[in-house]
């Protein structure tokens, strides 16, 4: 019996401090910050954003994130711009704060070219923010802060900016501010053609059908590499497949409708069936994760077959009989289009394209039928 009174108290104790602690611990989380707010306010998928703890009327302004490049260089640092902009007279102080994802992920670092902002880390993620200072108490019009981004040392695929503004009152509590969100996606790196040294410069390279060897002349430091891998009759399809910024030395037996793809990482090799005889290869980032993904253009019957790393398997009808593959980035998306080099056009020879950003054709001409594209 006395044992039961012990635990009675023990747990009447528990909740009344829990009680009298509760109301204070949700001031200090959900209370408005000239400051700055707690890290993981960004509006990103599995974060809050600036209403948990603002309130206000409907947005009438603008906020955005500026200056982010359609696609990184791992280790490149970028300069950004965070901008308010609001003709509401009333709105006279400004914040934010951003985080940089790849998936779940932190995807490289800010770094701060002023008192305005400041960098915060939490669970494994870098943020940065306004100051009391960059609120810019007072100022009506809008706001604007600039930062630094540094890429991640690596390919990760493709990166995504989230940022939360509140353009507020300059009340003294969280009424009557007006709260944004807005996010940007930067492709992953655009691989540069017969780099296999990984330095982003295209290496001397050619492939010797009669051994099935490739030599290349690395930029990195001038030495030679060699590799026998393929046979006189497959044909070459060198791209990085891995997506660890080297090209992979890689071929496709027409065959067989075999891909083989020799690893940068670790010169281990790995095959796959995606095609049938006849078809012409024709690999690209067609999804603008970072990784090339096999495809094939199925010249009978004018057909696109692509398989994404991503996932997934795309057909697309487009061409005509007689047309040539011209696959790579037109519109500057991060991801590859498809195309085609029509030697005999009405107008001569042609380009037709297709853009991967909305899908549209563009076509032009440019050069001669007996030209080789």
């Amino acid at each position: 019996m006395k044992r039961i009174k012990i635990m009675v108290v023990v747990l009447f104790a528990l909740f009344t401090a829990v009680g009298l602690l509760t109301p204070n611990a949700l001031i200090e989380t959900v209370g408005a910050s000239s400051s700055g707010p707690p890290p993981g306010f960004t509006g990103a998928p599995d974060e809050n954003n600036c209403t948990a703890c603002h309130l206000g009327p409907s947005n009438n302004g603008q906020f955005a994130i500026l200056d982010a490049p359609s696609s990184y260089n791992p280790g490149q640092t970028y300069q950004l711009r965070i901008s308010h902009i609001n003709a509401d007279t009333t709105r006279k102080r400004w914040g934010f704060q951003m985080t940089a994802l790849a998936g779940p992920n932190a995807a490289g670092t800010f770094a701060n070219l002023s008192s305005n902002t400041q960098t915060v880390t939490d669970s494994g993620r870098s943020y940065i923010q306004h100051t009391s200072a960059g609120t810019f108490a007072g100022q009506t019009g809008g706001a604007e802060w600039t930062l630094n981004w540094t890429a991640p040392a690596s390919n990760v695929g493709a990166v995504s900016l989230y940022a939360a503004g509140n353009q507020a009152n300059q009340g003294t509590g969280p009424d009557g501010d007006q709260l944004y969100t807005a996010n940007v996606t930067i492709s992953a790196p655009r691989p540069t053609a017969f780099d296999l040294d990984g330095d982003r410069k295209t290496d001397l390279s050619i492939f010797r059908p009669g051994p099935g060897e490739w030599w290349y002349l690395r930029s990195s430091n001038g030495t030679n590499g060699a590799t026998q891998f393929g046979s006189t009759t497959d044909t070459i399809t060198p791209t990085d497949f891995t997506g660890d910024g080297k090209t992979d030395i890689a071929f496709f037996r027409p065959s067989t409708g075999f891909w083989f793809i020799l690893r940068s990482e670790d010169s281990t090799f790995f095959a796959f069936p995606f095609g049938s005889s006849g078809d012409v290869p024709a690999p690209a980032d067609f999804d603008g994760d970072g990784k090339s993904d096999a495809a094939v253009f199925r010249a009978a019957t004018q057909t696109w077959f692509i398989s994404k790393s991503s996932g997934g398997t795309d057909i697309v009808g487009f061409g005509i009989a007689g047309d040539l593959p011209v696959v790579t980035d037109y519109d500057g998306d991060g991801k590859a289009d498809i195309a085609v080099f029509r030697p005999n056009g009405a107008n001569g020879a042609e380009w037709w394209i297709r853009r991967s950003g909305n899908l549209s054709v563009f076509a032009t001409q440019f050069g001669l039928a007996t030209d080789k594209a």
